[in-house]
């Protein structure tokens, strides 16, 4: 240490003073005279009345658990999505060809990917145990379109419309 700094100085010497307050013995309580001690009755514990009668006002947090569960999980995401395009998500997800079902499948996995961030093996173990390498054909092929092109496949299938690919 500098002996001739005065800043160094008044640092140390804080320094000293804070130790020598912090490791000094806790103090030593008195115990309480028995004339102060306090009466203390026990009674019973109270049931709250929301809880004496069967009462569902948490079913909104149900509903949104399930809601959550179902739809905010990529499968569930899938299988929303299939029923909004009017696909079977046995055919979305399984081995079908058809070019209606095809694109919109690739849309799936776009979808996938920007939502959820998912890894291209996950996606492809979603849809049927796909390779990586399809997951990542479908994702570049619905990221080139624009979003006109991406807007025109997001609709239902019509009946007429699925032909074989």
């Amino acid at each position: 240490m500098n002996a001739h700094n005065p800043e160094l100085i008044r640092q140390h010497q804080a320094h000293i003073a804070r130790q020598a307050r912090f490791n000094k013995p806790p103090a030593v309580r008195k115990p309480i005279a028995e004339d102060r001690k306090v009466d203390v009755r026990h009674m019973l514990p109270q049931v709250p009345a929301w809880k004496q009668k069967d009462i569902r006002f948490d079913a909104h947090c149900v509903t949104w658990k399930y809601d959550r569960a179902m739809f905010e999980s990529p499968s569930g995401h899938i299988k929303r999505r299939s029923d909004g395009f009017g696909i079977p998500y046995s055919m979305m997800v399984g081995e079908t060809r058809m070019v209606e079902i095809v694109i919109r499948r690739h849309l799936l996995v776009w979808e996938l990917k920007r939502m959820f961030g998912m890894s291209f093996p996950s996606i492809g173990r979603l849809f049927g145990g796909r390779d990586h390498t399809t997951a990542f054909h479908s994702y570049r092929k619905i990221d080139a379109m624009t979003d006109a092109e991406r807007a025109a496949i997001d609709t239902p299938v019509s009946p007429k419309g699925i032909r074989p690919r």
